[in-house]
């Protein structure tokens, strides 16, 4: 009993002295850790994966998909951009019409002079021109013309703004007013004009020899 006794006794020990004693980067074994080599293996190789990167594939598909998104929406967001210029266009000319009405009343004719209308043009309008029967108004890229038709004849309003292929042309009188979104045929925005003109009226088919592309506003 007693050999049995130490030697056993004399195997834990030996153990025991021998783990206290490993280096903290020294290498156990399955028989020594009680673990399978292999599920250490992959569990690192799990931790590692995780702490890495995109790859180049997932980096290209997110590429990928933002160039076909921006092909998508940009040309959306132009037509919306150029629309609701073309929509400011149209009230401001719509607001100037009024307050010639209102000077024709008050007069007996027309002016080319917005000083002596009852309205006051958005934004900082600089003069350009003040002839007996025409004149030009810029504040930035909108441009404002107004013209009289002959000696006591019908005013007209020409608003443009450059950031847009298109511009706003108004004749009236007295008695009522006509006017229309036209489209330079030969402006490299063309068909982007035809289409915000087109959303605000009406293609005129007698038109065939002019320069222009004529849209009927509603």
């Amino acid at each position: 009993m007693k050999n049995r006794f130490t030697g056993r006794f004399g195997r834990l020990f030996l153990n025991a002295v021998t783990l206290e004693g490993r280096s903290p980067g020294a290498v156990v074994t399955k028989q020594e850790s009680g673990e399978d080599p292999g599920l250490r293996h992959s569990r690192m190789t799990l931790c590692d994966k995780r702490r890495g990167g995109f790859t180049l594939i997932e980096l290209l598909v997110v590429v990928l998909i933002i160039g076909i998104l921006a092909a998508v929406a940009l040309p959306q967001y132009q037509k919306a951009v150029a629309r609701t210029r073309l929509a400011g266009a149209i009230s401001l000319a719509t607001s100037i019409v009024q307050a010639e009405r209102v000077y024709h009343m008050a007069n007996g004719e027309y002016t080319v002079d917005v000083d002596h209308l009852d309205i006051q043009l958005p934004g900082e309008f600089t003069r350009k021109s003040l002839e007996a029967s025409t004149s030009q108004y810029i504040s930035g890229q909108l441009h404002v013309y107004l013209y009289i038709n002959g000696v006591g004849g019908s005013p007209r309003v020409v608003i443009r703004s450059t950031q847009i292929p298109s511009f706003v042309n108004m004749s009236f009188d007295s008695e009522g007013a006509y006017y229309w979104c036209g489209v330079l045929k030969t402006d490299p925005q063309v068909e982007l004009g035809k289409s915000i003109c087109s959303t605000y009226g009406a293609l005129r088919l007698d038109t065939a020899g002019s320069g222009y592309f004529y849209y009927d506003l509603k």
